[in-house]
């Protein structure tokens, strides 16, 4: 997985934020040309002279994530996943331009949410957009918790897609249920024997 850090300070300095900001956007949207990506902003807290000044650096920062977010749909993004409440819904509003969306259901037990863009920035509309907080999920290691949301994100994007290709060229998809392997086995044969190249079969467990 390729990293992009947004550094704060750099944020903080009105004569290097632009160009540090198109820095990150570039390096995303190659990175996701070949594998994932993580998007985060540095650790360090940076406090203004009052909560005002503050507040106007955390907007800075959110407003260049937000920027790198919709640089990055150049790269048509197969899903993107979104961690904290502010973050996750400027990122869904602002970043990828989402008006409506259908709820898909928990993506993983404790985990929040998961949303398909019905009316969204063209390039996110379909795509699975997962939403989960920073406090939620159980003792699963970090690495452990990250394969398992890409590969239930993925499952969700191949899905999307199926169904997209397949409305758009009038087709019907058959969504089949089995509880044994004779029944995946028989199934499985019966399609293969059937279906065209056109008409691929996919099994998911």
């Amino acid at each position: 997985m390729a990293e992009a850090e947004l550094h704060v300070p750099t944020l903080a300095d009105p004569d290097r934020r632009d160009t540090h900001v198109a820095e990150i956007s570039r390096h995303v949207t190659e990175a996701l040309a070949t594998s994932d990506v993580l998007l985060f902003t540095s650790r360090t807290l940076m406090r203004g002279g009052d909560a005002d000044d503050s507040l106007a650096i955390s907007r800075n920062v959110s407003t260049a994530v937000i920027e790198v977010v919709k640089d990055a749909l150049a790269a048509h993004p197969s899903w993107v996943v979104a961690k904290g409440g502010i973050t996750s819904h400027d990122v869904a509003v602002r970043g990828l331009g989402i008006r409506r969306a259908e709820v898909l259901g928990q993506l993983l037990p404790g985990m929040v949410s998961v949303f398909r863009p019905l009316e969204a920035a063209p390039e996110a509309v379909g795509m699975p957009y997962v939403v989960f907080a920073g406090n939620v999920g159980g003792r699963r290691h970090p690495g452990q918790r990250d394969r398992a949301v890409q590969s239930e994100a993925l499952m969700l994007a191949e899905a999307t897609s199926m169904l997209t290709d397949a409305r758009a060229a009038g087709r019907a998809v058959a969504a089949i249920t089995t509880h044994t392997l004779q029944s995946t086995r028989a199934i499985s044969t019966t399609a293969e024997h059937t279906a065209d190249t056109q008409s691929p079969v996919k099994e998911m467990s």
